[in-house]
């Protein structure tokens, strides 16, 4: 398995997980992730109980549990019951004009808490970035 074809798909998880300290890549401590179900995202099959190393910002390995031990200054991350994939990125939508609480579907629901709600939903569901189409204020 490609670590290159990891690290666009996964860095998003380590820097969320990544303890805020000074800039240098050196003084962050290693990160041992284990126990989720890990999506690659490509053609390569799930791996439904992982592990996987993060040092700095590189993943340094991607494989099963149990299959290397992390290393001894590397700081635990239990996923036991968590799935990590790929963010999804929706490049078509018309935020805003679809109240998901009442079902409605009209101009009066672009507002700024409903834009937040949407969002919201988009990010619990995995999705990191979406492009409106910019005419939703503008639809009778």
């Amino acid at each position: 398995m490609s670590f290159r074809r990891l690290l666009p798909y996964l860095l998003i998880l380590a820097a969320v997980c990544l303890p805020a300290r000074g800039s240098s890549q050196a003084r962050r401590p290693a990160l041992w992730f284990e126990g989720a179900r890990l999506i690659i995202g490509d053609t390569s099959p799930t791996i439904e109980i992982s592990a996987f190393l993060v040092e700095g910002d590189s993943f340094m390995w991607v494989g099963k549990k149990g299959e290397r031990q992390p290393p001894a200054n590397a700081t635990r991350v239990d996923l036991t019951g968590k799935t990590v994939m790929p963010t999804l990125i929706d490049g078509h939508n018309h935020i805003g004009l679809v109240n998901e609480k009442d079902g409605t579907n009209k101009k009066a629901n672009y507002t700024r808490e409903n834009l937040i709600d949407q969002l919201q939903r988009y990010a619990y569901y995995g999705t990191a970035a979406t492009m409106s189409m910019g005419l939703e204020a503008a639809n009778p």
